[in-house]
């Protein structure tokens, strides 16, 4: 198993490859606290949300909703076909779906990998999450599984944690 290394905040990472000299204000994990990057020299760039899902695509624009940056989905270029994430893990298919969506539209492009894991479950659903009842499931069929398989198990034993990997690239290139 990989060892979870601290990821550089992705603000500082997206506000130092689309704009330098302006000050890109986000949220913090939700939680209303405001952070704030100030950069110098580049002009505003636009940024493509790499991915289909609409309400990760209403979260993401809201995140970025005070900044000067233009966002864009993929619906503001030609049809795409949907990426196999394949990857064995959440970062490998983060990284699978913006090199992809990047080389496609020819522009900066986030895209990420979440899930949710159940220590219980081993892990499970894990980077399986938006398909674990199976495929064209919806949440509600996702949660109805992970209840019947957390069935008999103490909620004292029900501990899980979200992961969200995020990963940047520029016409195939990873920003680190």
């Amino acid at each position: 198993m990989r060892r979870c290394i601290k990821p550089k905040p992705l603000a500082a990472i997206v506000s130092r490859s689309l704009f330098r000299g302006q000050s890109l204000t986000f949220d913090i994990n939700g939680s209303g606290e405001r952070g704030n990057v100030k950069c110098q020299g580049l002009t505003p760039l636009r940024l493509v949300l790499g991915t289909k899902n609409k309400d990760k695509l209403r979260e993401l624009k809201r995140l970025f909703g005070l900044s000067k940056v233009k966002v864009l989905s993929l619906a503001n270029f030609t049809p795409c076909k949907d990426v196999h994430e394949n990857g064995k893990t959440f970062e490998a298919n983060a990284e699978k779906k913006a090199r992809i969506y990047s080389l496609h539209t020819r522009c900066l492009t986030l895209a990420d990998d979440s899930g949710l894991m159940v220590n219980c479950l081993n892990g499970l659903p894990g980077i399986y999450s938006a398909r674990y009842a199976g495929k064209n499931c919806n949440y509600r069929d996702n949660n109805s599984k992970l209840l019947r398989s957390l069935h008999g198990i103490p909620a004292s034993k029900r501990k899980g944690k979200f992961i969200c990997v995020m990963a940047l690239y520029d016409n195939g290139k990873l920003i680190k």
